[in-house]
């Protein structure tokens, strides 16, 4: 998480997780120095751009980004990016919400390993 992500910490969101906030690793990487040192292939959410998510194949450890609603991923860190990735979606459907598209990526990720 950078300086702009929610607090995850925020007592509706650790509501909301039903306290599994405490079962994974989170962490703030300022200036993303974590992610320009890592070995690990970052793959971006890019809604309407990169590689359907059903088709693609990802590592077997990876780092998945998936942006804020109204702004995306940062620019910097699309550009650390190994692969584009995003969710086909009707074409009459706007967006999907941030967490709606991170449950589907999740998903479909979790399926290929």
């Amino acid at each position: 998480m950078d300086e702009h992500c929610a607090d995850p910490y925020n007592p509706k969101t650790i509501s909301s997780a039903k306290n599994s906030i405490f079962e994974i690793n989170t962490f703030k990487d300022k200036n993303f120095e974590f992610l320009q040192s890592t070995k690990l292939p970052i793959y971006v959410s890019l809604p309407g751009k990169g590689e359907d998510i059903k088709s693609f194949q990802p590592e077997s450890n990876y780092i998945l980004i998936i942006g804020s609603e109204s702004h995306g991923a940062d620019k910097d860190i699309i550009e650390l990016a190994k692969k584009k990735i995003n969710i086909k979606i009707n074409k009459q459907i706007e967006s999907l919400n941030a967490s709606v598209a991170t449950s589907i990526m999740l998903y479909e990720l979790s399926n290929k390993q």
